[in-house]
């Protein structure tokens, strides 16, 4: 029974994975003239100059936890931060508008709700 409920685990991981990769993520263009490259652990290693950068192009690898993305750019594949980058699809972060901290009463003048948007109607 353990190894069906492993097997099972496994499959849905494998199937997840599947879908999600199916989303591609295309650069659409950078937001900075020169944009940093770095190694798959999220390492600096230099800066490159986006007008050497294919735009749009899609992304050979995402990885959301550490919000890079993988390119390949005159044959070489370069790891880009998100940030840098204008994407066809924003990232998502999980955030519940209920833990959001309120403004204090002498706040009241700002109109911002600490980049959450409308959505938390606070």
């Amino acid at each position: 029974m353990t190894c069906i409920k492993a097997l099972a685990l496994a499959a849905t991981i494998l199937f997840t994975g599947i879908a999600y990769a199916d989303e591609s993520v295309i650069v659409k263009g950078y937001a900075v003239e020169n944009i940093g490259v770095y190694d798959r652990e999220g390492n600096w290693l230099r800066d490159a100059s986006t007008s050497t950068l294919p735009a749009p192009v899609t992304a050979t690898a995402f990885d959301p936890d550490l919000g890079m993305v993988r390119i390949t750019a005159n044959g070489k594949e370069l790891w880009l931060d998100t940030l840098e980058l204008s994407l066809n699809r924003k990232p998502t972060v999980a955030w519940s508008c209920a833990t959001a901290s309120t403004t204090q009463s002498a706040d009241s003048t700002t109109g911002g709700v600490m980049g959450l948007g409308d959505l938390c109607n606070k």
